[in-house]
């Protein structure tokens, strides 16, 4: 094998097979009918999936547990509350409603741990005048700021229609990222990845390699996460060392050291 059909490999892994996507698809449509259901219905604008599983980046739960599906439930919001009451809410109707699952907060959020998924039920109003405003900060209390929750997957889309190797790359380095103990926000590395420039890289082995000079560790990072980025560096060098030298082998068990 070589390091572009062992990440070739290795990123088709990291996608949720269909019988996943199904089992998701039956939550969500149950979910939908249950808060339309709710005592609170009538107070609800919109439901709304955004997230890693709306990008298509999500990675399966055997490769993280954190894996989750955020959910936005839109409400309206005549008495200008904060998002606290709303979270409250939640809270309830996920414990009225999924009485043998875990419910717990997770700061502004609501989580329901399903068997095979967690939903974060996250709460948002929409003024007339502006976007969709979520809870700021993870404590109670909270304040609404603006967001547009749908950006990143468009840029995303946009970037893998010029190289189809972004939501490849994305899942690659987001299971790294779990390996390593998230030394970076899931969402900040889909972010580095779906704005870099890969106008030269013609297939996912470039593409890793290109990315990952680029990587830096972060000043806040703890030393641990920092040794982990510069490992990586470290290992891609190398890998692309034997590669010149015609020892494919020997490059690709470089990169599968950093999958281990």
């Amino acid at each position: 094998m070589s390091v572009l059909s062992y990440l070739t490999n290795l990123s088709s892994q990291l996608v949720l097979s269909t019988e996943e996507r199904i089992s998701i698809g039956v939550s969500l449509g149950f979910l939908k009918t249950k808060l339309s259901n709710w005592s609170h219905s009538s107070d609800i604008l919109e439901q709304e999936v955004f997230g890693s599983y709306d990008r298509d980046t999500i990675l399966p739960r055997k490769y993280d547990e954190g894996s989750d599906v955020d959910y936005m439930i839109v409400f309206k919001n005549p008495n200008q509350l904060q998002p606290e009451t709303f979270r409250t809410w939640l809270k309830k109707f996920a414990e009225d409603k999924y009485t043998r699952s875990e419910i717990y907060p997770d700061y502004p959020t609501t989580v329901l741990e399903l068997s095979h998924i967690k939903f974060e039920l996250v709460p948002a109003i929409k003024p007339y005048w502006g976007s969709y405003m979520i809870p700021d900060n993870t404590t109670i209390f909270s304040k609404w700021q603006s967001t547009n929750p749908f950006t990143l997957k468009n840029t995303i889309t946009e970037a893998n229609k010029i190289n189809h190797n972004i939501r490849p790359l994305i899942r690659v380095m987001k299971y790294w990222n779990v390996l390593n103990g998230k030394p970076y926000a899931s969402y900040e590395l889909e972010q580095k990845i779906a704005n870099m420039p890969f106008w030269y890289s013609k297939n996912l082995e470039e593409c890793f390699y290109f990315f990952v000079e680029a990587l830096i560790p972060e000043y806040s990072m703890s030393q641990s996460k920092k040794n982990a980025v510069n490992k990586l560096k470290n290992a891609a060098r190398q890998a692309q060392y034997y590669k010149h030298m015609g020892w494919d082998g020997l490059a690709e068990n470089e990169i599968q050291t950093l999958f281990k």
